[in-house]
């Protein structure tokens, strides 16, 4: 079903779970002050 291993699957799944996981990290640097 997945194979691990394709770059472009990674990028996929790095991206849908990077804008999943910390969606407020980036776009907000404001947590730093």
């Amino acid at each position: 079903m997945i194979q691990i291993g394709s770059k472009e699957e990674v990028a996929l799944l790095l991206a849908l779970f990077g804008t999943h996981t910390q969606p407020v990290k980036r776009p907000k640097p404001k947590s730093q002050g």
